[in-house]
This record gives structure tokens, sequence and C-alpha cells, in this order.
């Protein structure tokens, strides 16, 4: 039976977001994990980082055995991403660090929401995320040299993702600045 490719909105970040889930998974795989290990870090990774939720809804409605039995196959990322429905054929590129920042920044942009103190914010990015999910050092590194309290009021300032991982140096400048620039420009 030929599994079903499922089609869903596809953009580099979902793209990215996708072969970065399925290099966690190899991850867990080669560390012995077992399909129900990784399930429950796959459903704590999409509980706990506001972003994934479309990645992850599509992976559940794809079957994460299926999933799972393409990576044990050792398709590329892009090939098991594509199969699931959140790349497209061609290779996409996308900024993965970036990506991957204004990930962690929505979801402590969400912790801030909710009325998190600083304890409550620098545990769950400190001994969730940075210590629980690998690939996430280099955000990590980047939020805590700089201080999460610094972080957060970038956060409540700016309000935007982009802009606060530029800031920390993970997105372009020029992706900061654009997110901020009037559609036209008057002329005078």
């Amino acid at each position: 039976m030929k599994a079903q490719v499922y089609a869903a909105p596809q953009d580099s970040n979902t793209c990215s977001g996708c072969e970065y889930i399925v290099g966690i998974v190899e991850q867990w795989l080669e560390s012995n994990y077992s399909v129900a290990q990784a399930t429950q870090y796959l459903d704590a990774l999409c509980a706990n980082l506001p972003g994934f939720e479309q990645i992850c809804d599509q992976i559940v409605q794809y079957g994460l055995a299926e999933f799972v039995n393409y990576i044990n196959t050792n398709e590329q990322p892009q090939t098991v991403c594509t199969q699931v429905g959140l790349c497209t054929s061609v290779a996409q590129l996308g900024d993965l660090d970036c990506s991957l920042c204004e990930t962690v920044i929505n979801a402590m942009e969400n912790w801030v929401e909710e009325n998190s103190t600083m304890t409550e914010i620098e545990f769950n990015l400190e001994e969730v995320i940075c210590e629980l999910v690998p690939g996430f050092e280099t955000v990590c590194d980047a939020i805590i040299e700089q201080g999460v309290p610094d972080v957060v009021q970038w956060i409540e300032k700016y309000e935007d993702a982009t802009v606060v991982c530029g800031q920390l140096n993970l997105c372009p400048t020029m992706k900061a600045l654009a997110s901020f620039a009037p559609s036209h420009i008057q002329r005078i």
C-alpha cells in the first residue's frame, strides 16, 4: 500500500521546521529511543514550541509510524517532509538558525503574554528547550549570552520575532528592518 502524500500550505519555515524535526527524530532513533519515546518527546516539542503546531498536526495526520519508517529507511529530510506534505519536491532554502530563533522567541512571547515570571521563562527556555531539544544550541547560547531579561524586554518592546532575532544576530538585519518598513514610501 503506497502512502498518501498530504497537501499542506508550504513555506520555507514550515519546510525547514519539518526537516529539523526529522533530524531530531533521527537523533532519538540513533540513540535507541523507542517509537513510543520519540512520540512522547515529539508531543512535548509540539506542546511547548508555538510555531510547530502545523508541522506536528501534519505529521500526526500522516501517521507517526509511517513518518518514522521513512526516517528509518534513511530517506533525506526533504523527501520525508515532501511525503508528509510539508515541503514541495523542489528544495526550499531557509535560514534554519533564523527560523529556530523565531520559533523560540514566539514561545517566549507566549510565556510573557501568559504573565510567566522571569524565573519560569528562564526555566522553560533553559531546562525544556535548550536542554531537551537538540539543535537549538545556537539560539539558546545567543539568548543566554544576551541575557534572558534583556531579550524579554526586546520582546515587549518590538513584539516581532524577526526583529528580536535580528538583534541577536540570528536573522539578517535587513530582514528585521523589512518587517517594520512601510509598504510604500511617500515622496516629499
